[in-house]
Protein backbone atom coordinates (compact mmCIF):
# COMPACT_ATOMS: atom_id res chain seq x y z
CA UNK A 1 0.00 0.00 0.00
CA UNK A 2 2.77 2.45 0.88
CA UNK A 3 4.55 1.68 -2.39
CA UNK A 4 1.39 2.52 -4.38
CA UNK A 5 1.01 5.84 -2.54
CA UNK A 6 4.67 6.68 -3.18
CA UNK A 7 4.31 5.89 -6.87
CA UNK A 8 1.10 7.93 -7.09
CA UNK A 9 2.78 10.93 -5.42
CA UNK A 10 5.78 10.63 -7.74
CA UNK A 11 3.51 10.59 -10.79
CA UNK A 12 1.54 13.56 -9.46
CA UNK A 13 4.75 15.48 -8.87
CA UNK A 14 6.00 14.65 -12.37
CA UNK A 15 2.75 15.85 -13.96
CA UNK A 16 2.80 19.06 -11.89
CA UNK A 17 6.43 19.75 -12.81
CA UNK A 18 5.70 19.15 -16.49
CA UNK A 19 2.74 21.53 -16.33
CA UNK A 20 4.78 24.20 -14.56
CA UNK A 21 7.89 24.09 -16.74
CA UNK A 22 6.30 23.27 -20.11
CA UNK A 23 2.62 24.15 -19.97
CA UNK A 24 2.92 27.52 -18.25
CA UNK A 25 5.23 29.09 -20.88
CA UNK A 26 3.11 27.70 -23.73
CA UNK A 27 -0.11 28.99 -22.17
CA UNK A 28 1.59 32.29 -21.28
CA UNK A 29 2.79 32.90 -24.84
CA UNK A 30 -0.73 32.24 -26.11
CA UNK A 31 -2.38 34.35 -23.40
CA UNK A 32 0.00 37.32 -23.69
CA UNK A 33 -0.50 37.36 -27.45
CA UNK A 34 -4.28 37.35 -26.98
CA UNK A 35 -4.14 40.23 -24.52
CA UNK A 36 -1.88 42.32 -26.79
CA UNK A 37 -4.07 41.77 -29.85
CA UNK A 38 -7.19 42.55 -27.82
CA UNK A 39 -5.73 45.87 -26.65
CA UNK A 40 -4.65 46.82 -30.17
CA UNK A 41 -8.06 45.87 -31.56
CA UNK A 42 -9.71 47.99 -28.86
CA UNK A 43 -7.61 50.98 -29.98
CA UNK A 44 -8.55 50.34 -33.61
CA UNK A 45 -12.24 50.04 -32.68
CA UNK A 46 -12.01 53.46 -31.01
CA UNK A 47 -10.63 54.93 -34.25
CA UNK A 48 -7.13 55.54 -32.89
CA UNK A 49 -4.64 56.02 -35.71
CA UNK A 50 -1.77 53.76 -34.67
CA UNK A 51 0.43 55.11 -37.46
CA UNK A 52 0.25 58.64 -36.07
CA UNK A 53 3.46 59.47 -34.12
CA UNK A 54 1.37 61.35 -31.54
CA UNK A 55 -0.20 58.03 -30.54
CA UNK A 56 3.12 56.22 -30.13
CA UNK A 57 2.74 56.41 -26.35
CA UNK A 58 -0.32 54.13 -26.59
CA UNK A 59 1.72 51.50 -28.41
CA UNK A 60 4.43 51.89 -25.78
CA UNK A 61 1.87 51.21 -23.04
CA UNK A 62 0.62 48.09 -24.83
CA UNK A 63 4.19 46.86 -25.33
CA UNK A 64 5.08 47.53 -21.70
CA UNK A 65 2.03 45.58 -20.51
CA UNK A 66 2.99 42.74 -22.85
CA UNK A 67 6.51 42.66 -21.39
CA UNK A 68 5.02 42.47 -17.89
CA UNK A 69 2.76 39.61 -18.99
CA UNK A 70 5.71 37.71 -20.48
CA UNK A 71 7.73 38.24 -17.30
CA UNK A 72 4.81 36.92 -15.25
CA UNK A 73 4.71 33.71 -17.28
CA UNK A 74 8.50 33.37 -17.25
CA UNK A 75 8.97 34.02 -20.94
CA UNK A 76 11.54 36.78 -20.40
Amino acid sequence: MTKKITIALAVLLAVAAFGWFVGRPLWGRHRCGQIRESKLQNLRDNNVDLEDPRNQYLLNIVDHENIFCEQFYGLR
